[in-house]
């Protein structure tokens, strides 16, 4: 059974952010809820909520992404929420089958491009919303 759950201080997921950001996680004003498969996490998200937006800040959920995707748009409905946010880069250096993977990805769900940052260093960041 998958199911998604908030954060309860897992290792799991300070090992794996310390990994992807080789730092350490400070949850500030951020929320985190994990995805577990069988008690088994395999995804986590990082994101806050600030009026009736939810701003998605970090995504990891490989091979789980749509899972995670429709538990949480789902969660966000219940309370309210009338718009999902999220900032999708571009880095000129990172392989082009994986850039479009994660484009499609986000168009799949209905994600909308409303704005981009031509950044010189990192390539284009692409501003994207779904409104619930």
């Amino acid at each position: 059974m998958i199911i998604l759950k908030k954060y309860n201080d897992e290792n799991e997921i300070k090992k794996l952010y310390k990994k992807h950001f080789n730092k350490k996680l400070i949850i500030n004003d951020n929320l985190i809820y994990c995805l577990y498969d069988k008690n088994i996490i395999v995804g986590y998200v990082i994101y806050k909520i600030v009026n009736k937006n939810v701003y998605l800040d970090w995504i990891y959920a490989p091979n789980y992404g749509k899972i995670l995707m429709n538990k949480l748009e789902k969660k966000f409905k219940r309370e309210k929420i009338e718009k999902i946010l999220l900032n999708v880069s571009i880095d000129p250096t990172e392989n082009l089958k994986t850039v479009m993977i994660r484009i499609n990805f986000y168009i799949s769900l209905q994600y909308k491009v409303y704005n981009i940052k031509f950044r010189e260093e990192y390539g284009p960041l692409l501003y994207m919303k779904k409104e619930l």
